[in-house]
């Protein structure tokens, strides 16, 4: 079963794969973004979920953004 939760998730990390943000995850951003989630180094993967959950940008989490964000979990 897909829930709404995860649709926002899926949407989260593919806005953290599009670096360019030109709304398409290319072959570059593809390999880059999978390299980072799965051979990371420790503070590459805290970065990386840091910005999946930072969902307005503004480099700090807000109470709502990790309710919104940690409800499906």
């Amino acid at each position: 079963m897909f829930f709404f939760l995860h649709v926002v998730m899926l949407d989260r990390v593919y806005r953290v794969f599009d670096k360019n943000n030109d709304g398409i995850v290319d072959e570059i951003e593809w390999v880059e973004g999978i390299s980072t989630m799965t051979r990371g180094t420790p503070e590459e993967i805290i970065n990386f979920c840091y910005t999946v959950y930072d969902i307005n940008g503004d480099k700090s989490l807000a109470r709502e953004e990790l309710f919104h964000c940690l409800k499906g979990c």
